[in-house]
């Protein structure tokens, strides 16, 4: 076999085994339920907890500067470049939580291209508690991250959350859920899955009524190596060297014949 058909062939391998190589992570919350409690039964003042309004957010973003953004309510988002695949949605409108549910993908098989690449969504509350509440929110996860075909360097996750957040009245107490599958090729599992109930609760210990936010998320995402840029002067002498070299197989080839 000549010199070129040896790099040909030795250039099909190569492009044969980065295509089988790939990165992959998903994440999902769902069946969101609101529990409600009294901290103070005796005071004669019935729990209360309502959803005052609510926004979506969905964005897609890559290292290499590809990115796309979409807060319609439900959002989505989709995007896709050669061989990499980012997607995700939050699938509900008004102040119904129970209506709610979120997904993100990401998959990476150009590795070594795109950097950091992820799909994030989220849905967001401004949410009123009354005096004496406490208010457990719950919801149905699921989370997988595979870094089977990974190259060295690379990280894979997939993240649900709840989470209260923004109170300043001093009288109040939080706590946030979260669901997580992390991995790289340096772990001993490669393709951690999980699935589960997550819960985020906030009690108002005060006299008043209070408001604040609530938050769900889900993210998918993946971190690769992005291979240097060569520098012009390199870039040249590469050129130059490839050019040498085919010219001395093309010499070669002419003297046998």
């Amino acid at each position: 076999m000549g010199a070129i058909h040896k790099a040909l062939a030795v250039g099909a391998m190569l492009v044969a085994a980065g295509g089988a190589s790939a990165v992959t992570a998903t994440a999902s919350l769902n069946n969101v339920q609101v529990l409600v409690f009294d901290l103070t039964p005796l005071d004669g003042i019935a729990p209360s907890f309502s959803v005052l309004s609510s926004s979506n957010y969905a964005s897609a973003y890559t290292q290499s500067g590809l990115n796309v953004w979409n807060s319609d309510s439900p959002a989505a988002v989709h995007l896709t470049a050669t061989g990499l695949d980012l997607a995700g949605a939050s699938n509900g409108s008004g102040v119904n939580l129970g209506s709610y549910s979120l997904t993100a993908s990401a998959s990476d098989t150009a590795l070594s291209t795109y950097g950091y690449a992820y799909a994030s969504i989220s849905a967001n509350f401004q949410i009123e508690v009354g005096a004496g509440t406490l208010v457990l929110i719950t919801a149905d996860s699921s989370v997988a991250a595979d870094a089977s075909g990974a190259v060295n360097g690379t990280y894979v996750y997939g993240t649900s959350q709840l989470q209260f957040y923004n109170w300043n009245d001093g009288i109040s107490s939080n706590s946030n859920g979260y669901l997580q599958a992390y991995t790289g090729l340096n772990y001993g599992n490669l393709s951690p899955s999980a699935s589960g109930s997550v819960s985020a609760s906030f009690a108002n210990f005060g006299a008043s009524t209070v408001t604040g936010n609530l938050g769900l998320y889900a993210q998918a995402g993946t971190s690769t190596p992005m291979a240097p840029v060569p520098e012009p002067s390199s870039a040249a002498m590469l050129l130059s060297g490839l050019g040498v070299a085919f010219g001395l197989a093309f010499r070669r080839r002419e003297r046998r014949a």
